[in-house]
């Protein structure tokens, strides 16, 4: 560019405010894969699961939640299998015997819940029960 040539041109001011919203991403990434961790640890205590389908269209989904099932069962663990639509906290809190929550359906409907720190209970997704049960 033009201004290589002009030593009174900076760029320090573009590298800083990249380097912050590095930082500010990496920290905030980092806050989010230790809370998935720490939910993932806390859902290995867990021996009864509710796996939450939340469609209109559940004929999508038999064959993943009878994959998921087929692994609890597995390993010893007991699930119920729920059809909830407009998924929110206070709904699960109505199921106070389930010790862990697999969401099953569209990502997008989940996102506030699968971060939500009031809810007391792990929600999780069906790739990290893979974790939970040791099979990745």
């Amino acid at each position: 560019p033009a201004h290589d040539n002009n030593p009174s041109v900076s760029t320090a001011p573009t590298t800083t405010v990249r380097g912050t919203f590095t930082n500010d991403a990496s920290r905030i990434c980092s806050r989010q894969l230790a809370r998935r961790y720490y939910l993932i640890q806390k859902a290995k205590m867990a021996s009864i699961f509710g796996i939450v389908i939340n469609t209109l269209n559940i004929s999508q989904f038999t064959t993943i939640v009878s994959q998921l099932q087929s692994k609890l069962h597995r390993h010893d663990r007991h699930a119920y299998t729920l059809v909830i639509s407009k998924l929110n906290v206070a709904k699960l809190t109505n199921f106070a015997e389930i010790e862990t929550f697999v969401l099953v359906g569209c990502s997008l409907q989940f996102s506030g819940l699968l971060d939500n720190r009031e809810f007391h209970v792990p929600v999780i997704t069906p790739y990290e029960l893979g974790f939970v049960l040791e099979e990745r």
